[in-house]
């Protein structure tokens, strides 16, 4: 999303222009916008729904508060965020599958989750949003360490010619 798309949401919201300004009032309706939402941040993501579906929601949550910042400017939205964004950095070691499992749902989960991680970092990180440089470091790192070496075996695998298997 760049400057130009977040404009014209937070015009389309100021002068009421449906569909945006519906939509704008359903995500502020959602238990993850709220001010009160408690983070979920553990060390392990299990990609079984259990703490996989506790991350995405965790996710959801920062990425509607850091579109609340960008919209209205309100710093306890960007506090919120980065709240989550940092629980996360903090805590989390590895994204892990069962080892029962066939299917590499771990590869999944951090596919599915990068993107709305990095749109959500962003948005943060270019708008003075009171992100600690240390702390933008470390999220980094979390990203580099643990979601991009999932990322890379689908995007290694596709690059070849090889058909993707997610399948061990």
């Amino acid at each position: 999303m760049n400057q130009t798309e977040l404009d014209q949401i937070k015009q389309n919201v100021e002068n009421e222009v449906n569909p945006c300004k519906l939509g704008w009032d359903k995500l502020k309706t959602e238990r993850y916008s709220s001010l009160s939402y408690t983070t979920n941040a553990t060390d392990t993501v299990w990609a079984d729904g259990g703490t996989s579906n506790k991350f995405t929601s965790d996710i959801l949550a920062a990425w509607s508060h850091a579109l609340q910042w960008s919209i209205t400017g309100n710093q306890a939205n960007a506090d919120k965020a980065i709240e989550i964004l940092n629980a996360w950095s903090l805590s989390l070691k590895c994204i892990e599958n069962k080892p029962s499992e066939y299917i590499r749902q771990e590869v999944l989960v951090a596919g599915w989750t990068a993107q709305p991680l990095a749109e959500t970092t962003e948005l943060l990180r270019y708008s003075n949003a009171g992100w600690d440089a240390a702390d933008i470091a470390r999220f980094e790192i979390m990203l580099k360490t643990i979601f991009y070496p999932l990322i890379k075996i689908i995007h290694l695998k596709t690059a070849t010619g090889r058909p993707l298997r997610l399948i061990r």
